[in-house]
């Protein structure tokens, strides 16, 4: 989209942010508020509707279904404010129905929103959900619902509704927690939802809890404002998935880390329904109920305590197990699999320093000869010693590997020089020719080394360092050959 066909977005944008504040100062059941009350909301559904056509065809279902649901919320909010204006201020009214089906196609809506965005199911991460709302749906049960239900005041239909409306918010709960532990970036769009779904469930909760003595439907002026600024995050989250370009952030590979916090939220909440209820029932003497619930508190604590204990030791072992798959058994270096992986990283930082960088092949000369005459436990402790010393020499400078059986592969970053990279290239040789002498019980070792070019990759490298290497060997062993040295064989 080019810049002029951006301007009327932008003004949208602009004019959807502007009116929540205005619609906030007439004061609640005036038709002036009434009408800037429905502009806001029009205005935050015709923004998310000039955008959702601009997001790609394969990520727009979501999008499509939070746009359904700000529209049946306005349709409800039409018939509400009409019903307002009319003098009707007692509970229920006509929007009721549409902003409950409202909330259905934003749940499915966020829900396949975070789909694809977090990839790949994950048990763990909807265990963790489902415990923080549980906890959610319990306090909805004890404190919105049950009250509601023993109000005679409110016909069956009333009862009904209001009963429903908590529900869904602890619908909209899990819809959020969901997004904010699935794997994934945190994205400026996610922020934005979740803003969106925090302004709704404040002004739902805040709505019932005012409510509560009354069957107003005159709601002050603070609640309105967190409804309209919920209108107003859901359908702003869309511009940054709406622009050119935009990459959605690739899901994590794995199960989402158990961390300090993630673990702390889920105690509180799994601790949050019996604390509350030794608060409610401390008012009177102690009981039963009291005793019961503070043993529940002690032991969710002591649970999430030897949960995050196991997880430690989990973790421990998974560290020490990627060592172990990292490391040759034998000489303690990296193995095969740890040099492919630390080779690739050590070019491309040769690649932005500038560095010059030797790749090395190095064989134990004669080594079947001397584990046959002293040994297999003998012929170990020979590579083991001459793996140690050549670490040592070559140091933090490069990385050394065992290639398989008794030979040996090695990085160098040279030492610069500040003269040329020929000379760099020097003083890595003489580095690397050094590790001949450090061979114990008076054997020997052959090295063939090839200069990394800049551009190859390393398996190109490696073969020209194993050529070399080879004429090294035709030359009579104990000695380095350069890859530059050798000359092509017919």
């Amino acid at each position: 989209m080019d810049r002029e066909a951006e301007r009327p977005t932008h003004l949208l944008g602009v004019l959807a942010v502007a009116a929540v504040p205005v619609a906030a100062v007439p004061a609640p059941g005036t038709l002036t508020s009434a009408v800037l009350y429905l502009a806001s909301v029009s205005l935050s559904l015709l923004f998310i509707s000039r955008l959702v056509g601009q997001v790609p065809a394969h990520r727009r279902r979501g999008w499509r279904l939070v746009q359904l649901s700000l529209g049946v919320s306005l349709l409800g909010e039409v018939l509400f404010k009409t019903w307002q204006h009319h003098d009707h201020t007692v509970y229920l009214t006509p929007g009721d129905p549409f902003y409950l089906l409202s909330y259905l196609p934003l749940a499915a809506g966020l829900l396949e929103l975070n789909r694809r965005r977090g990839g790949h199911f994950r048990l763990g991460d909807r265990l963790d959900a489902l415990i923080v709302t549980a906890s959610a749906a319990c306090l909805a049960l004890v404190f919105l619902v049950l009250p509601v239900m023993r109000d005679d005041h409110l016909s069956l239909a009333g009862q009904a509704v209001s009963s429903a409306y908590p529900l869904m918010d602890v619908l909209m709960v899990f819809a959020a927690v969901r997004m904010l532990i699935d794997g994934g970036r945190r994205t400026p769009t996610l922020w934005l939802l979740v803003t969106g779904l925090s302004c709704l469930l404040a002004g739902d909760v805040a709505q019932q809890l005012a409510g509560a003595d009354t069957d107003s439907v005159l709601f002050p002026r603070w609640v309105n404002s967190l409804w309209l600024m919920s209108y107003l995050g859901l359908a702003l989250a869309i511009a940054p998935a709406a622009r050119p370009g935009y990459l959605p952030p690739q899901p994590s590979p794995g199960q989402s880390p158990m961390t300090v916090t993630r673990l702390a939220c889920m105690t509180l909440a799994a601790a949050l329904p019996p604390t509350l209820l030794i608060a409610e029932a401390g008012r009177a003497e102690v009981g039963e109920q009291v005793l019961l619930s503070i043993g529940t508190v002690v032991l969710v604590a002591l649970l999430m305590l030897r949960f995050w204990d196991l997880h430690r030791q989990l973790e421990q072992h998974r560290r020490a197990m990627g060592e172990l798959a990292a490391t040759d058994g034998l000489t303690g270096l990296a193995n095969r699999r740890a040099w492919d992986l630390q080779v690739r990283a050590g070019l491309e930082h040769a690649r932005r320093t500038g560095t010059t960088v030797l790749l090395a092949v190095l064989d134990v000369d004669h080594f079947k000869r001397y584990n046959d005459a002293h040994g297999h436990a003998a012929g170990d402790a020979l590579l083991q010693q001459a793996a140690a010393a050549w670490q040592e020499r070559i140091g933090s400078a490069g990385l050394l590997a065992r290639w398989g059986g008794e030979e040996f592969v090695a990085l160098l970053h040279c030492p610069d020089t500040d003269t040329d990279t020929d000379a760099d290239a020097g003083h890595g040789l003489q580095v690397l020719d050094g590790l001949r002498a450090l061979v114990p019980h008076g054997q020997t070792c052959s090295i063939g080394v090839a200069r990394w070019d800049g551009e190859e990759d390393d398996a190109a490298c490696l073969r020209r360092a194993d050529r070399a290497l080879y004429e090294a060997k035709h030359q009579g062993r104990d000695r380095l050959v350069a890859a530059e040295q050798v000359q092509v064989r017919s």
